[in-house]
């Protein structure tokens, strides 16, 4: 499937390296990222999704997961932070604001925690 992203935000590509020294890509979210987002939720510890959710998913319903692939890199923003070994990619944290349409004083981001640490960026 091909995807046209009027203005992806490449500007916010960047690279770090974690505390144990593993590169890691943190990028804006694309659309195609679906299985990247399911795969990171179903590492969360129970205790983090409910935290994320307020309620307790064991898998990411498929209403919720298209609204959150729904950015427009403008009023909704998701960062993602990926690793790489060989052929595979993991997700291992994101970060997301969403300004709300009707009232654009109100914003709301959230953290996800790392399964790599378990805690959200701080």
């Amino acid at each position: 499937m091909t995807y046209t992203i009027a203005r992806y935000p490449v500007h916010l590509i960047d690279f770090v390296s974690a505390a144990n020294g593993r590169r890691v890509t943190i990028r804006p979210m694309l659309p195609q990222d679906f299985r990247l987002q399911r795969e990171f939720f179903r590492s969360l510890s129970v205790g983090a999704r409910y935290g994320r959710f307020l309620t307790s998913f064991n898998d990411l319903p498929d209403a919720i997961a298209e609204r959150l692939g729904k950015i427009d890199y403008g009023r909704h923003l998701a960062l993602l932070a990926e690793v790489f070994e060989g052929d595979s990619e993991t997700m291992v944290g994101e970060a997301r604001y969403v300004i709300d349409e009707h009232d654009p004083a109100t914003c709301a981001s959230s953290p996800s925690p790392s399964p790599m640490t378990g805690r959200a960026a701080e």
